[in-house]
């Protein structure tokens, strides 16, 4: 479902990813771990169309970074939950509201939602334990409950593959214990998924593949295989540090001619 392909990004001139290939195949979750500053959201927000890699490609269900209207519209079936949200805290909305929020390119001209979309919100708050709390103020909520409350919102937009960036952050054992039981049903379903996490420990017994970033792909395969090699552990520790570590950003032009020119997150 989602494949990249030497994908290079670069910010003041410097790698922050270089030349990163990875794919998640439909059933699969796969866990992407690395230590702060070593890309991995950047791998993401290109892969999501929000900002522009310098070269490399990714392909959505077949369809290219090239292809620019399509690609967003594929990259649109993700449901996709971001590191940092945009809620205010004050802002009076229910915890049913955000999760009802995955749904909204989905309504007709009058806004009325499908007794099957209703199910979908229903069923997403079961899963991640809300239903008590679906009528509280999101912004009254604990930080992992809010985590879970975007995570309801993603599984209520029915997509098959969901991305997360960094969904276990700040969140308590249950939160997170919550979050992991609901990937795990999904993927049962036949669904997919793309996250995100500082450690790797966390990701063991989730992931079908495990990839160890820090700029460069270090290493991807079976969780307790990676795990299990002393040597790799410590490069996902810590930082990755300050852009001079990688080298200074030389690709040449009839490889970049050919790619898209996507706009940047604003």
């Amino acid at each position: 479902m989602i494949s990249v392909e030497n994908l290079n990004i670069a910010y003041d001139g410097r790698y922050a990813v270089l030349d990163a290939s990875i794919s998640v195949r439909p059933g699969e979750i796969v866990g992407l771990a690395g230590p702060n500053g070593a890309g991995k959201s950047s791998l993401i927000q290109a892969l999501m169309g929000l900002i522009e890699p310098q070269n490399g490609q990714v392909q959505i269900n077949g369809v290219a970074m090239s292809q620019r209207t399509a690609f967003r519209r594929a990259a649109a079936r993700i449901a996709y939950v971001p590191q940092k949200q945009n809620v205010a805290v004050g802002f009076p909305i229910t915890v049913r509201d955000v999760v009802g929020m995955g749904q909204y390119g989905q309504l007709g001209l009058l806004g009325r939602r499908s007794a099957k979309q209703v199910n979908a919100i229903d069923d997403a708050l079961e899963r991640l334990s809300l239903t008590a709390l679906q009528h509280r103020q999101f912004a009254a909520l604990s930080g992992g409950q809010q985590q879970k409350a975007l995570v309801a919102r993603a599984l209520s937009q029915g997509a098959q593959m969901l991305v997360l960036d960094e969904p276990f952050r700040g969140v308590d054992i249950q939160s997170q214990q919550s979050i992991i039981e609901a990937l795990k049903a999904h993927r049962a379903n036949g669904g997919s998924a793309l996250l995100v996490h500082h450690g790797a420990e966390v990701l063991e017994d989730l992931c079908d593949t495990l990839v160890l970033l820090n700029r460069r792909v270090l290493a991807q395969g079976m969780p307790s295989a990676l795990l299990a090699q002393p040597d790799l552990v410590p490069l996902l520790q810590g930082d990755a540090g300050d852009y001079s570590s990688s080298r200074p950003l030389e690709v040449p032009t009839d490889q970049t001619s050919s790619l898209p020119t996507m706009p940047l997150a604003s």
